[in-house]
């Protein structure tokens, strides 16, 4: 059947424990089944709907230990053609695999992909295609605050290899919710450099990043943004860092300089 369970009594019959395997399921399915039972209003619905997990969940192993006034409860099994939309921050995956594992209010995923896409649509135009994406993705779930962390991130996108990692927080209240990203990459023409420029940017300085340089090669790139997904007239809430060394560069510089 695909299914196998062990319930587990100690001397003690008020706390047993409860183990179930299951060969796998479509994650498509569960997602709307997750849908169909959480409540709109409640922050693990709005994520479960928001995702849109699709791909497949194999080697389910379930657990859960109820004790005198307390209760348990974990799963872990492989993940495999996982495809996530971007939701509130979080990035849009297409072909994720890797080991997922955890518990009613948070989950950890250790990646392991070949081939796949990433996108963060909040902060970037572009969508990157990777030829393997490896790293922790680590996420917790409250009442009304949720956290992400993406750490020991590594992949390689075209010519360039990529190490970087990051951290999104949401609460409740708008203007608090932050994002924060940190890329190093060992190289890169300025034509597919500027795919990792954010638009969410100073016009001008958008502006002159497009324009402005025109060919050479990027070396020792260092990239962090740290800011607010909205921000309030007149508050500086966005920041911005980029560092590198460029060799046999073009540059338009300003009409009248």
């Amino acid at each position: 059947s695909g299914t196998r369970a062990q319930l587990l009594l100690s001397d003690t019959p008020a706390f047993p424990s409860l183990q179930i395997w299951h060969a796998g399921l479509d994650l498509a399915g569960a997602t709307r089944f997750g849908s169909s039972v959480t409540n709109p209003a409640n922050a693990v619905g709005r994520w479960i709907r928001g995702l849109n997990a699709r791909g497949r969940f194999n080697n389910i192993h379930l657990f859960a230990e109820f004790s005198e006034g307390s209760r348990a409860f974990g799963f872990a099994g492989s993940i495999v053609d996982l495809e996530l939309d971007g939701y509130r921050g979080a990035p849009a995956l297409m072909g994720g695999q890797g080991q997922l594992w955890g518990d009613g209010r948070a989950f950890a995923m250790q990646l392991n992909t070949a081939q796949s896409k990433l996108q963060f649509p909040k902060l970037f135009t572009d969508t990157w295609d990777m030829d393997y994406l490896q790293g922790m993705v680590k996420a917790w779930f409250g009442p009304s605050y949720l956290a992400m962390r993406g750490s020991g991130m590594k992949t390689r996108i075209g010519e360039s290899n990529i190490a970087g990692s990051f951290s999104l927080t949401r609460p409740d209240p708008r203007h608090e919710q932050r994002l924060a990203l940190q890329l190093q990459v060992d190289g890169a023409e300025v034509s597919a450099a500027k795919s990792f420029v954010p638009y969410k940017i100073p016009e001008k300085l958008s502006e002159w990043l497009a324009e402005g340089p025109q060919a050479g090669r990027l070396s020792k790139v260092t990239f962090a943004y740290q800011g607010q997904f909205r921000v309030r007239p007149g508050e500086l809430g966005r920041r911005l860092e980029l560092e590198a060394d460029i060799a046999h560069a073009t540059v338009r510089y300003d009409s009248k300089w």
